[in-house]
């Protein structure tokens, strides 16, 4: 866990704190209703409680909010050691595109041809051919190289929408 010295005075020592710390799936009135984690950041950093800290990246915070609410509660706790490294994120308006294209990209490019592959392993064969046409795309950094995936991308969802399931 980071040595990183936590910024609300309430908290001696953050790697303590965050080892006793326990994520909880979402949103909470106060802390001690427990903590998800972004109203986690929002404590350490000492701001005021709720699930979007100023000092966290919206698009950062977007992701972990998904991230913490998907999740079980045993899984949810590897979250933990994140909350130093996403305080202070809150910058540009330029960086937030940069962060939005590459989870987009990682949605498009990682994770969907993941699941397609998993889909191909277990009776659905075909999706393979799209897993791999995904993979195989440009980097999405921009909305004219979205645009130009758009086929691609809507021939893998209409592919996984139609495919017959099985087991």
């Amino acid at each position: 866990m980071s040595t990183a010295p936590a910024r609300n005075p309430r908290i001696r020592n953050l790697d303590s704190w965050l080892k006793r710390l326990k994520l909880q799936n979402g949103a909470h009135g106060s802390p001690t209703d427990g903590l998800c984690l972004m109203e986690a950041a929002a404590y350490v950093a000492g701001r005021e409680h709720g699930d979007h800290p100023p000092c966290v990246s919206p698009v950062i915070a977007s992701f972990g909010r998904a991230w913490n609410d998907a999740l079980d509660d045993k899984d949810r706790q590897m979250l933990k050691p994140l909350i130093p490294d996403i305080l202070n994120t809150a910058t540009t308006s330029a960086d937030e595109e940069t962060r939005a294209w590459m989870a987009t990209d990682w949605l498009v490019r990682t994770f969907t041809p993941a699941w397609l592959d998993l889909a191909a392993e277990n009776g659905q064969p075909q999706l393979k051919t799209h897993a791999d046409a995904l993979r195989n795309l440009d980097a999405l950094t921009s909305d004219a190289l979205a645009r130009k995936a758009q086929p691609i991308i809507s021939a893998s969802y209409s592919a996984r929408i139609h495919s017959p399931l099985r087991g």
